[in-house]
């Protein structure tokens, strides 16, 4: 029983589920186009809404230069007859690279931002912090949509979207150490 509870103060205190979940998220997301044998965006269109576990008729993959067997579907296929696990990993892949993308330029941008609002103060500040207000105060999707209409489909849009509630963050902890150190 003891033990039981130290595993559960163990697990409580220190983030081991999300450090695996994240762990294992990297792993599909780099070895998991390679360990697919489908491609993502060709499907057979016989093997259209197989359910979990199936193995397809239509669909042959060849193993060896003699050995030839029918496709198993571990997740099924979609309306398009693709795999819908190939499609999970690549789309894990596109996902990770949003997150990384989006937490790196935000942190760039709101860094500036607070270091400069942060350093200079008065009217400096007022200004940098209405202009990330009114960035803040913007809905969301009719930003996604006006900027999609005006530089197209891509990454880099979606990459762009996502940074925008650092720059108030950041200023937040640039104006308490600015405190401390005044004091």
């Amino acid at each position: 029983m003891n033990y039981l509870v130290i595993g559960w103060q163990f697990l409580r205190r220190y983030p081991v589920i999300p450090i695996f979940i994240l762990i294992l998220l990297l792993i599909a997301a780099a070895i998991g186009p390679y360990v697919t044998p489908y491609e993502r965006d060709i499907g057979n269109i016989a093997d259209r809404h197989l359910s979990l576990f199936s193995t397809s008729e239509h669909t042959t993959i060849q193993v060896s230069k003699d050995d030839v067997v029918n496709g198993f579907h571990l997740l099924g296929t979609d309306h398009a007859g693709r795999d819908i696990f190939t499609r999970l990993l690549h789309g894990s892949r596109i996902s990770l690279m949003v997150v990384a993308i989006s937490i790196t330029t935000g942190m760039a941008f709101g860094l500036t931002f607070a270091m400069i609002s942060g350093y200079y103060g008065g009217i400096v500040d007022e200004v940098l912090m209405r202009i990330v207000d009114v960035w803040n105060a913007l809905p969301f999707l009719m930003v996604a949509l006006v900027l999609t209409l005006i530089f197209g489909r891509g990454l880099n849009i979606i990459c762009l979207l996502y940074t925008s509630d650092a720059a108030d963050e950041k200023r937040g902890v640039d104006l308490g150490g600015r405190r401390i150190i005044k004091k």
